[in-house]
């Protein structure tokens, strides 16, 4: 029994020390919910003893889930003196109808909180939060805005706030204020802001705006790339983390930035002599009313003054773009490539040939650049050898360009093209094509002919059904087509043809009448035009075999100091290099001389060639470049040639100490002057 008792003593010892321990802290006690209706509740409580601690705040926490407690729950501050007795509070915020909420009384020292018993109660609603005013009433982006009403919640998250359409964070709430960051994708001048709480919501009555950019002016109204101008205005230090200007549609940055001013440089990259500044901030953009020009395109020179195609030549001027693309430089109707720019001085490669031609030799340059054009005064001369002229009228098909027949006289070709009746008179010292009477006969694949006293002679061919002997003249006076007697000779196409004196000579050829039989010719006639008539000279030396006498066709004829120079082309035979032997001929004595063979051992048909000065030129089907013959020396050597198109095929003539060629497989053609 005495241990029971001394048991019991000591349990009731404990008890009070407890107690006296618990009241060292306020003893706070939760009464029922009343009053719930759909506007919200009343809560209830009573602090039974104050303790010895000092409460700093006192009210009433609420939420979903048991026991609630501050930091975590919905909160309500009583803003009375604390006292002993009965307290009270309408919520009429945070309640959403028909969820059960658990509630509690507190009491809030420096020390600790003293929580009262937890009451539960179904809830019916509560009220939209109310917005009676907010500061400042203008603002920059990411400002702190603060907004001030009733029935907020003092859980930050728990209040969705929004300026316009846009959300805002809430950094700090209370049940009367929300202290806000005005959101940074705001672009509205003024909006309304809202304060939403479980789909309550308030709206304010005034509307919030941005603090704007403002351009009052801007000096000098002239200047040049680089050159610094000044903006004038107002707000530009309001928000200077989110102000963005606009050179035109390019971005500079500001410098030496003051409330009313700031300068910018002139961009490198500004591509049109007038434009506005645009000043943005807080996503909002001013344009300035006048427009800001730049000096006045200006050119000056350029050297050198003769240049070959693919070199520098280097222009001179104001007001260039530093940007190499931004400066548009055209040469005689091709676009240059600038290599190097500044806002004085361009760097510009000449363009080659090989994708299009000049106007002329001599060319005028233009300079685009902000939107202005200038040409100038001097012309530039391409001192390029091979020099490509205009692309002929012509609208052939390619086959039409190829195996044409050229005659000169005076100064002009007379061009007869392939398979077509369109004869055409070219003026190489002007560059100029003009249409003349169109050939009467058939249209004719591979016929040759040749001019005396300014008569052309042309005939035979084949139009891959017939091989063809007819003959014809056209005067050049009249303009006029006529008929002759047929070539005496076998019928025939691919032959050599040439003048010398006041005789033509035509000879070599095939005749091809299917693809299964076919015949090659060396014979060789002379034709007198006074009379019309034909007459046998010696054949062009060719090899024999079994009582077999083979010709050529494709072969080439051309006449340099009074002799024919004729070979080449194709034949039946193979032997000893057949394809490369060149033979001269001498109408007075009516011989044949064989020269030292063609540089080239096969391949050597479809030639085109021409004489100048001491040599015979000659290039082929298989050559790229011309290769000249030198009679003195009996030698051959090449001559580079800068040509691009396709001249396969083509025609070759000389005029006043330069050679033309051209057409064959393409519609260009292209000037030679040795003398560059």
């Amino acid at each position: 029994m005495k241990k029971i008792i001394w048991i019991v003593i000591l349990f009731i010892t404990m008890i009070s020390c407890v107690k006296r321990q618990e009241y060292g802290s306020p003893l706070v006690v939760t009464g029922d919910v009343t009053n719930i209706t759909k506007d919200g509740a009343h809560f209830n409580a009573k602090i039974m003893e104050m303790g010895k601690n000092i409460p700093t705040e006192y009210g009433f926490v609420w939420d979903i889930n048991p026991f609630p407690i501050l930091g975590y729950a919905q909160k309500h501050v009583i803003h009375e003196s604390i006292k002993l007795g009965v307290f009270s509070s309408d919520i009429s915020t945070t309640l959403v109808t028909g969820v059960k909420y658990y509630v509690r009384a507190y009491v809030k020292t420096n020390d600790l909180v003293s929580y009262g018993k937890e009451v539960a109660f179904m809830s019916l609603g509560s009220m939209a939060p109310k917005i009676t005013d907010f500061k400042p009433i203008t603002a920059n982006l990411r400002d702190t805005l603060l907004i001030f009403g009733q029935n907020f919640s003092n859980k930050a998250a728990s209040n969705l706030v929004k300026f316009g359409n846009f959300q805002a964070t809430v950094i700090k709430a209370t049940q009367d204020t929300l202290w806000v960051l005005v959101p940074g994708a705001l672009y509205e001048p003024a909006v309304s802001v809202t304060v939403s709480i479980i789909g309550n919501e308030a709206t304010s009555a005034e509307k919030f705006s941005l603090i704007p950019p403002a351009i009052t002016d801007f000096n000098p109204k002239t200047g040049s790339i680089g050159s610094v101008v000044t903006i004038l205005g107002k707000n530009f230090k309001s928000n200077p983390a989110t102000l963005i200007v606009y050179f035109d549609k390019y971005i500079v940055k500001p410098t030496d930035i003051h409330d009313n001013y700031f300068n910018i440089t002139v961009p490198d990259s500004l591509d049109q002599q007038l434009c506005n500044f645009k000043v943005k901030m807080n996503n909002l953009t001013v344009v300035s009313t006048s427009q800001f020009s730049l000096g006045a395109l200006a050119v000056t020179d350029f050297n050198p003054k003769i240049a070959l195609t693919g070199s520098t030549i280097i222009l001179n001027g104001n007001n260039f773009s530093p940007i190499r693309g931004n400066n548009i430089v055209n040469i005689g109707g091709l676009n240059a490539v600038v290599t190097k720019a500044s806002v004085n001085s361009l760097e510009v490669t000449l363009p080659l040939q090989d994708v299009s031609n000049y106007s002329s030799r001599k060319v005028l340059i233009n300079v685009k650049v902000h939107g202005e054009s200038k040409d100038y005064t001097a012309l530039l001369e391409i001192n390029d050898k091979w020099f490509r002229l205009k692309n002929t009228p012509i609208t052939q098909s390619p086959s039409g360009y190829s195996f044409a027949n050229c005659f000169v006289s005076n100064g002009l070709a007379y061009i007869v093209l392939n398979n077509t009746s369109v004869f055409w008179e070219y003026d190489p010292a002007n560059d100029k094509w003009k249409r003349l009477a169109d050939f009467p006969g058939k249209p004719r694949w591979n016929g040759v002919g040749f001019m005396i006293n300014g008569i052309i002679y042309f005939g035979t061919g084949t139009d891959y059904k017939n091989t063809l002997k007819d003959w014809w003249m056209y005067d050049i006076s009249s303009n006029k087509w006529s008929t002759r007697n047929d070539f005496a000779g076998e019928k025939r196409y691919a032959a050599v043809a040439f003048q010398i004196d006041n005789s033509g000579y035509l000879g070599t050829g095939m005749v091809y009448e299917s693809f299964s039989s076919g015949n090659s010719y060396s014979d060789f006639w002379k034709y007198t035009p006074d009379n019309d008539s034909w007459s046998r000279i010696a054949n062009y030396p060719m090899f024999e075999s079994f009582g077999s006498i083979y010709g050529i066709w494709y072969g080439f004829g051309i006449v340099y100091n009074n002799n024919a120079y004729v070979g080449l082309g194709n034949a039946l035979i193979t032997g000893d290099n057949y394809g490369n032997w060149i033979y001269k001929y001498n109408p007075v004595s009516n011989t044949w001389q064989r020269i030292a063979n063609f540089p080239l051992a096969s391949g050597n048909n479809n030639s085109v060639g021409f004489t100048l000065g001491n040599n015979l030129y000659i290039r082929t089907a298989m050559s790229k470049d011309f290769y000249y013959y030198n009679d003195a020396s009996n030698t051959w050597t090449k001559l580079k040639t800068d040509i691009s198109t396709d001249i396969d095929e083509g025609i070759a003539f000389a005029n006043n100490g330069k050679i033309y060629i051209g057409l064959g497989r393409e519609n260009a053609m292209w000037e030679y002057d040795p003398s560059r």
